[in-house]
């Protein structure tokens, strides 16, 4: 009976270890992931050379990014379902860029999801990241 009452008293003090050291471990994971700024494509106006001209789709200069072939693409974050729940990963997309302005950039068409603007380490297709 006794030596029942400690085997329960150990199991109980080894899955509370385990639930402790997830949590610790699940944390200083998302601690260590590149911190992001995002952007939404919308309907913008650019500023080129003091004129001002309306497009459909704009987003920040500053979220393209051009491969080694010299082609635009902006890093989308997508939302994914994770083993430890929501994930969120970057996706580079290629854009047609119409024209650019001082900060933004007109783009041929929309993107359906947030762009990566600015992020506190390097990211790339594939990252995953969390927003500051």
């Amino acid at each position: 009976m006794k030596s029942k009452k400690i085997s329960i008293i150990a199991g109980v003090i080894f899955i509370a270890i385990l639930i402790i050291a997830t949590i610790y471990s699940r944390n200083y994971y998302q601690k260590q992931l590149p911190k992001v700024d995002i952007a939404i494509s919308k309907s913008g106006t650019l500023n080129i050379e003091d004129k001002k001209e309306g497009f459909k789709y704009t987003v920040p200069l500053k979220a393209l990014h051009k491969d080694q072939n010299d082609r635009n693409y902006v890093l989308m974050v997508k939302e994914q379902k994770g083993a430890w729940g929501k994930e969120y990963i970057c996706e580079s997309k290629f854009v047609v860029v119409l024209k650019k302005g001082e900060s933004q950039v007109a783009l041929k068409k929309g993107i359906k999801y947030p762009v990566v603007v600015s992020s506190d380490k390097p990211v790339f297709n594939g990252s995953v990241v969390s927003f500051n």
